[in-house]
């Protein structure tokens, strides 16, 4: 089972995140929620997750900032992040391209919008022939380099993925 961390400053999104979808079906544990940005680092430290969902705006430290923080001094260039957001803010979406977040979801959260994008990171596994990776980041699919140019195409309009 792949670690799924949750990061909201409102505890009632966090218990949404939690039941919004069958996560084990899935094939994700939930290992954790942190209601702001620090006790979302500390968490990162101690369970390493394999997808991170994230708030933007949070009191001492954003959405933003912690992505930025673990992807500079903690190199966690393997965890996936999601933003879970009301802000539909041009700017906050450039900032997330650049930190290399995988989607961005805005709130009130939908069920079927969460489970479709869980499904295309899951699908993404599959679509590379790695049945026993259901979950698939590039750095982590060993069959990713074998794919032809076109492919990775293919793949980057489904994923939105930068190559």
């Amino acid at each position: 089972m792949y670690k799924v961390v949750f990061v909201d400053d409102e505890e009632q999104n966090l218990l949404l995140m939690e039941k919004i979808i069958d996560w084990e079906e899935l094939g994700f544990r939930v290992s954790g929620m942190a209601l702001d940005g620090d006790e979302g680092l500390e968490m990162y430290r101690e369970i390493q997750p394999d997808l991170m969902l994230v708030d933007i705006k949070m009191d001492e430290m954003d959405g933003l900032s912690l992505i930025r923080k673990l992807r500079e001094e903690y190199r966690a260039e393997e965890t996936l992040f999601i933003i879970v957001t009301a802000y539909d803010e041009f700017s906050y979406a450039q900032q997330a391209i650049r930190l290399n977040v995988e989607n961005y979801l805005l709130k009130p959260l939908e069920r079927q919008k969460m489970a479709e994008m869980v499904r295309k990171i899951i699908c993404a596994g599959s679509c590379w022939g790695n049945s026993k990776m259901p979950f698939c980041l590039k750095k982590r699919c060993r069959s990713y380099g074998k794919l032809l140019s076109g492919e990775r195409q293919m793949h980057r309009g489904i994923m939105g993925w930068k190559m």
